[in-house]
């Protein structure tokens, strides 16, 4: 037995060093032990700027682009511009011209265009027949233009070539650097060294994280990195003045909490079942008529506006929004001619606003669903354009759009809601035709809604949240789920025919009953006045500009008594 224990010794001991050599490999990672390396960074290997190029940081980043260098002019990729610098330059592939649309109008450079006596934007690929790359890849437009439009401070250097771009103003934090200091390439004593500092170097401090700070450091320097805490010195707050103010957006708001509700009609225009469906209605202020439907690529739109409805509407004190929709129609549409040509956009701007005056709209709401991902750009440029001429005619633009996802990020909702009076985020659909079973509109989803909407730049005082007045009655399960859309009063019926089957979800804030009928299972999550006041509350509580509701003829009393104690007069 002894003679057993001492072969196995050596290798007890070989397994504790390895271990105490893991642990402190691990000790040294998280806990960033060691002395600062000292080693130097290739500075031509780092900014990777071949031959007429240079490296791009924006706002201490360093990104993975790189501006053209042309005729001694810097050009930026315009992507890069889009998505870091300004998103009011869009590229129209179709007709070679850029645009620049502000709150007041758009301006517009073609391949020949120049700003002091430089090109406004090449195409890389200006000479090929057919185009490998995108756009956003191709294009680089002159930095000297990007300025011209944009609230930017920009240094260039040499050696190697590098452009600095500073987009943050504001309250600021300054700081110099201290004896000895040492500019990082990254956040840790591992990452090389960039340049060592002299004392008392001029920092502006982008970023503060974990006792390491991404600052630039510009003048003779003119480089970007990390430096320690304890690497900073005379840190301190300070206003930096804005280089350049764009025109501001003049929103048309209500003097009130937005309440609106839309009436979807189809072949005729609704005024005659008008007065009986705005009976109970008695909180809206708002009715938005789903009159005009998008029929081709072209920017046809196929309309049901009606003077004999408006004036209803108008003599019951509410606005009417006449609502614009790309679904209503046997056509595919092409988006790509749709949104991505001017010629299309144009003509519906200007048909929805010869309308709106015609017809004596208080507003437009538009409502496209279902776009592709290719056709953000295209859609973001149209409801600028429009919002433009809505503006002008003192027409309220709201725009409908979904919840915040992965999915939906090309509907840029923050730059939308920059465009539009209102942005209405479409709270409900959560579960649909398709999906598992579930709430149409939970308690929880709303909330995201709200939140994520906000996180995303949208200014919550513009921000009207969309409520179903409607649910999804769903039966059988797996292979054999349907569901069928119904509206408050079914539900009520629903609910009190099987009362011994609900109860209340307390996640949902909504009842829920679940029943075998004819020996399949029916579930509903239930809409009602007490889940709609759930949802108020919510809403209320979030500081938000008012609520919007699908869809009349799926409403019924009760709900309209919840939202008068939102909405009191």
């Amino acid at each position: 037995m002894k003679a057993e224990a001492n072969r196995k010794l050596p290798t007890l001991i070989i397994l504790a060093l390895l271990a105490v050599l893991v642990l402190g490999t691990v000790i040294y990672k998280v806990f960033n032990l060691g002395a600062p390396t000292t080693k130097k960074v290739n500075l031509s290997e780092y900014y990777e700027a071949e031959a007429g190029e240079a490296a791009v940081i924006v706002n201490g980043k360093k990104t993975n682009v790189r501006a053209v260098l042309k005729n001694q002019q810097i050009y930026l990729r315009l992507g890069l511009v889009t998505e870091q610098i300004n998103s009011h330059f869009y590229y129209e592939p179709s007709e070679k011209i850029l645009f620049y649309t502000s709150a007041t109008g758009v301006e517009e450079s073609d391949s020949t265009s120049l700003y002091e006596s430089a090109r406004v934007f090449y195409d890389i690929e200006e000479d090929a027949d057919t185009p490998t790359k995108s756009a956003d890849e191709r294009i680089y437009v002159l930095l000297a233009y990007i300025e011209k439009y944009t609230n930017i401070e920009v240094e260039y250097y040499t050696n190697p070539s590098r452009v600095f771009i500073r987009s943050k103003f504001g309250e600021s934090t300054t700081a110099k650097a201290t004896s000895g200091a040492a500019l990082r390439s990254g956040g840790d004593n591992g990452s090389p060294v960039i340049q060592e500092l002299d004392s008392g170097q001029e920092l502006w401090v982008v970023s503060s994280e974990n006792g390491w700070n991404l600052v630039y450091a510009g003048g003779a320097c003119g480089h970007a990195g990390y430096l320690t805490d304890a690497e900073l010195k005379d840190a301190e707050k300070q206003t930096v003045p804005d280089k350049y103010t764009a025109p501001k957006y003049e929103y048309r708001l209500l003097d009130k909490k937005v309440c609106l509700v839309w009436h979807q009609v189809f072949n005729e225009s609704g005024v005659k079942k008008l007065d009986s469906l705005l009976k109970t209605a008695s909180g809206a202020n708002v009715v938005s008529p789903t009159w005009f439907s998008v029929t081709a690529s072209d920017g046809t739109i196929e309309s049901r506006a009606n003077k004999d409805y408006v004036k209803k509407v108008k003599a019951k004190g509410m606005q009417v929004w006449g609502l614009v929709e790309n679904f209503n129609t046997d056509n595919t549409l092409d988006y790509s001619l749709l949104l991505g040509r001017r010629e299309s956009r144009y003509k519906m701007v200007q048909y929805l606003t010869s309308q709106a005056k015609e017809y004596g709209l208080d507003g437009i709401n538009v409502d496209f669903e279902g776009l592709p991902a290719n056709a953000g750009e295209g859609y973001r440029q149209f409801i600028r354009e429009l919002s433009i001429a809505c503006h002008k005619e003192e027409i309220v633009l709201s725009v409908d759009c979904y919840v915040p996802s992965a999915w939906t990020a090309h509907y840029h909702r923050s730059d939308i809601a920059e465009a539009a009076d209102y942005l209405i985020v479409m709270a409900y659909d959560e579960h649909y035709e398709g999906s598992e079973a579930g709430s149409t509109s939970s308690i929880g989803f709303v909330e995201d809604a709200i939140k994520n909407t906000i996180a995303e730049g949208v200014d919550p005082d513009r921000l009207v949240v969309a409520i179903p007045f409607y649910s999804r009655l769903w039966r059988g399960d797996g292979s054999s789920l349907t569901s069928t859309t119904i509206g408050m009063d079914d539900m009520k019926q629903f609910l009190a025919a099987h009362s011994e089957s609900a109860k209340w979800d307390e996640a949902c804030e909504q009842y829920y009953v679940s029943v075998v009928i004819d020996g399949a299972i029916n579930r509903l999550w239930v809409e009602d006045a007490k889940s709609l006041t759930e949802k108020l509350s919510l809403i209320e509580n979030s500081n938000t500009a008012g609520i919007a509701c699908w869809k009349l003829g799926m409403d019924n009393a009760d709900a309209w008594e919840a939202i008068g104690k939102y909405l009191p007069e």
